[in-house]
């Protein structure tokens, strides 16, 4: 079974792909064949990421390069792991180009374990030449009812939603409380009721439901299985066109208007120098509780691969953050009840915007980006 297995996977997902179409009818191939599922990263880059990537593979003797084109890269990555018990630890790997855009899909077969800690790891270390998104619970929402939206005839049914609340007692040392559901309920019923709680979504995992009784089976028939997270990671069953066409196509709009909002920032490109501020804007006078402002300083204070500064914690709050990774530099301002100021200074990158604010809406609380 594991040769044959192995067979399907390299005559389909791992083959030398000609061009985006043909890449993804053979992942469907292997998809629809396969009862194993298949795992996905979304990420941006303004570079020709597929190009830097076999480029830094030449120096590395981690990333074995099996098959290059401009828009697609297959490979194997190797890697000793462990600190006592030490072992060789190795994933293949699908790297495209989404259609003709500044997209990229990192795809693999291999289990969590190895995509998010050895493949996905890779991809983010290349950081600031690639973005990775982040997604809100409300938009995560989104995803699933545009798949509804462009498929009437189906349903929705989650099956496993990971999430987090924010503790009421701010003396309490812990911060958040994590909870994981198991769940057959409809999905907009777990968002509705995840914002009544002051809940944030980190992933969901769903079933695409047809309601079609058959001579097989009788009741709803599972169409497709996947999961959704907030940062970019997806895993799919049973039917690839329609989760890279629904769900990745709407994560990508999602993402392109964050990047829309938060790019061309910089001080520098202005006339003047004039500042164009960001507000993360909050639903309730979080702030009017002073507390709050020592709680944003220690989430500020956590920003990695950064140093930070607080100048003033109460009555209002002023923080000074340089991103080390590609030297923005930003103030963070508390001046009203419900909303963050994000001051971006000379240098300033959408990368470190929305990496910044991905790290505030998973530390301290979700909020809409306001420009």
């Amino acid at each position: 079974m594991e040769n044959s297995e192995d067979l399907l996977l390299f005559s389909t997902v791992y083959a030398p792909h000609s061009d985006y179409n043909e890449t993804v009818n053979q992942i469907e191939n292997y998809v629809r064949s396969s009862m194993n599922p298949i795992r996905c990263l979304l990420f941006a880059s303004q570079y020709d990421f597929i190009k830097r990537y076999a480029n830094s593979a030449k120096s590395s003797n981690q990333i074995l390069i099996e098959h290059y084109s401009p828009d697609i890269c297959i490979g194997k990555v190797t890697k000793t792991i462990g600190r006592t018990k030490k072992r060789i630890a190795s994933s293949h790997f699908l790297l495209f180009r989404y259609k003709e855009s500044d997209y990229y899909i990192l795809l693999s077969h291999e289990k969590r374990e190895l995509f998010e800690g050895l493949l996905t790891k890779q991809i983010k270390n290349l950081y600031p030449y690639c973005t990775i998104p982040f997604f809100y619970s409300w938009e995560i929402e989104h995803i699933l009812s545009n798949l509804v939206k462009k498929l009437p005839q189906y349903k929705i049914m989650l099956t496993k939603v990971s999430k987090k609340s924010r503790l009421r007692d701010l003396s309490s040392r812990k911060e958040k409380e994590s909870d994981l559901i198991w769940t057959d309920l409809p999905f907009k019923e777990v968002f509705r009721t995840a914002k009544e709680n002051d809940e944030w979504i980190e992933k969901v995992n769903f079933d695409l439901l047809s309601e079609e009784n058959t001579q097989i089976a009788e009741g709803p028939i599972r169409v497709m299985s996947g999961l959704v997270s907030r940062d970019g990671i997806y895993r799919v069953q049973r039917e690839f066109k329609i989760f890279i066409e629904h769900i990745i196509g709407k994560s990508i709009e999602i993402f392109q208007k964050r990047r829309e909002q938060l790019s061309n920032r910089a001080r520098k490109k202005e006339e003047n120098y004039a500042c164009k501020p960001i507000f993360i804007e909050f639903g309730e006078p979080i702030f009017k509780n002073k507390e709050k402002n020592i709680c944003l300083a220690d989430v500020i204070n956590k920003f990695t691969n950064s140093a930070c500064s607080i100048i003033h914690e109460n009555p209002y709050m002023h923080a000074i953050i340089t991103d080390y990774q590609d030297n923005s530099n930003y103030d963070i301002w508390v001046l009203a009840d419900n909303n963050i100021t994000i001051v971006p200074q000379t240098v300033c990158s959408m990368s470190s915007l929305n990496r910044f604010i991905n790290h505030l809406s998973k530390e301290f609380q979700e909020g809409e980006i306001l420009s």
